[in-house]
């Protein structure tokens, strides 16, 4: 997955993560964590 890729899937997620609730957040932040690769504190702190 390159960077174009992990941003545009972001963008989405950020979407739902602002609206979720805390038990959602977190199986949001590790869709992202499998998707991207990241670890789960950066993606936390990602725009």
């Amino acid at each position: 997955m390159n960077q174009y890729s992990k941003a545009k899937l972001i963008r989405v997620y950020r979407k739902q993560y602002r609206k979720a609730t805390k038990k959602e957040e977190g199986r949001i932040v590790s869709q992202i964590e499998e998707a991207t690769g990241y670890t789960r504190k950066p993606i936390l702190f990602l725009p």
